[in-house]
């Protein structure tokens, strides 16, 4: 584990867990280590789920489909508020999609079942 001279940020491999209210956010973190780290934050309990979080990350060619995604998304419902509009419009305008992947494949309580106290455990984060 690597603590970064930032009392606000944990790195474990490609990993970094962001402690800060407000990130990741695709214009700070989308590119860290030439854009082969996951930036994590906003951990946070969830009476449902049990733990909700961010995680964002990216892949360096993003072609068009990637644009196409980003406006399907701006017209989605569930994005209609001006933090996801002015999100998403961050990432067309930088030309990066950042996603948050919940790992579905491997049902929905593997996130926070699994992958989270695997990787936040060790960092005394959970």
């Amino acid at each position: 584990m690597e603590r970064s001279s930032a009392a606000s940020e944990v790195k474990k491999g490609q990993t970094v867990y962001r402690a800060e209210e407000n990130r990741p956010q695709p214009r700070l973190d989308v590119d860290r280590d030439g854009g082969m780290t996951v930036s994590i934050g906003r951990l946070r309990q969830c009476p449902i789920l049990g733990y909700k979080f961010f995680a964002l990350g990216h892949n360096t060619v993003r072609g068009a489909a990637g644009a196409a995604a980003l406006n399907a998304e701006l017209s989605d419902p569930r994005f209609n508020d001006e933090f996801w509009r002015n999100e998403i419009q961050t990432m067309l305008q930088i030309n990066k999609k950042a996603e948050q992947q919940a790992l579905a494949k491997y049902g929905l309580d593997y996130v926070t079942d699994t992958y989270l106290p695997e990787k936040l455990g060790p960092l005394g984060l959970m």
